[in-house]
């Protein structure tokens, strides 16, 4: 939130840049940084004195970008110039010179990354941006630092890492919209609004809203509220029935099973999901085991590093042989439903009390 924070505090002392390179996650904050420079200029400048053009990167060249952009705009005195989609800034390949060095050298030298063409144009505009130009490069979720073109922009202009927020962060921001709106968020509202939509603000920001619309008149929004108009993710019902089975507690996780039929989950789909958890909860079991550590297994099973911790702290309550045993006895349990020898709450209740207990 610091880098929003000091951007916006930068628009606030009349500070810009010729040039801003935005990019990582956090695509909320990314989006409301590009209306308050375009209303910043707007009020600094006069309405009539601003053109403003937005550009898909992926559509162009970086020449002809440069080549927009050091025109001068024929009916306003200043253009803002917005490209995104923009590719240049991806991570690419390290180009190590080919002049042979010293061994030693050779192991202390970074790698250079090769300049191609289409960034030169960029990089030579950069010594001498057109002053009536304000060009702000919209990038994905990750660049590469190693690159010219990028430490030329940081010379000349502003990069700015959109990460996510931390929780202390996303719980202000929520009271924040609340206090906006007349209202109070009630203690523990936030945190399970966060713990239920995820950490990205363009979730949060919907669920927001409709939780503020939903409380009309109401000054304080209760957990309630929120039990009243959220419904929980299934996979975030899932991750509680397997905490209950770890935990030995077969009521609460028949209670939950029982809870997700009421939802109308189809049977197969929450015997599917309960062994895709508990597939996950053995992997990682595994991994672990073997000295992986979470960031590891999370760009392995393509899960977030957090999901990762969970299912971790899940694995210390089965043993290998509880965990292997229950996806067997799930695979029997679906034949068995399908076939129509079970019904489904039976079989489920007997799956729990004789695989965990």
């Amino acid at each position: 939130m610091d880098y929003y924070l000091e951007f916006l505090e930068e628009l606030k002392n009349k500070k810009t840049y010729p040039v801003y390179l935005f990019y990582g996650q956090e695509t909320y904050l990314h989006s409301e940084a590009i209306k308050k420079i375009k209303s910043f200029l707007i009020s600094d400048h006069g309405d009539n004195e601003l053109s403003f053009t937005e550009l898909d990167g992926e559509a162009m060249t970086l020449s002809e970008i440069v080549s927009l952009a050091d025109s001068s705009p024929i009916f306003t005195e200043r253009r803002l110039l917005i490209v995104k989609n923009i590719k240049s800034f991806e991570i690419g390949k390290r180009k190590s010179s080919p002049v042979r060095e010293s061994e030693d050298d050779e192991n202390n030298r970074e790698p250079s990354i090769e300049v191609k063409s289409e960034e030169k144009a960029l990089i030579e505009y950069l010594l001498s941006p057109n002053p009536t130009t304000h060009l702000i490069l919209s990038a994905g979720e990750q660049v590469d630092k190693r690159k010219k073109i990028f430490r030329e922009i940081t010379n000349i202009g502003k990069a700015i890492d959109f990460s996510l927020l931390n929780s202390s962060h996303l719980n202000s921001w929520l009271n924040k919209k609340a206090k906006e709106a007349g209202k109070k968020l009630s203690p523990g509202v936030s945190e399970t609004i966060i713990k239920r939509t995820g950490n990205k603000l363009d979730s949060l920001s919907v669920e927001i809203k409709k939780i503020l619309a939903y409380t009309g008149s109401k000054t304080q929004v209760t957990l309630t509220d929120l039990e009243a108009i959220t419904v929980t993710p299934l996979e975030d019902n899932i991750f509680h029935i397997l905490d209950a089975m770890g935990e030995r507690k077969p009521a609460m996780a028949i209670a939950g099973i029982d809870a997700l039929i009421k939802q109308k989950y189809p049977p197969p789909l929450i015997l599917s999901m309960i062994a895709r958890q508990i597939r996950l909860i053995l992997k990682v079991k595994d991994a672990l085991n073997s000295g992986n550590n979470f960031y590891d297994l999370a760009a392995a099973f393509k899960i977030k590093p957090f999901v990762v911790k969970k299912i971790a702290s899940q694995q210390k309550n089965f043993s290998q042989q509880q965990l292997l045993k229950s996806i067997h006895s799930l695979h029997n349990l679906d034949v068995s439903i399908k076939s129509g020898n079970q019904e489904f709450m039976t079989g489920i209740k007997m799956y729990i009390l004789e695989t965990f207990y």
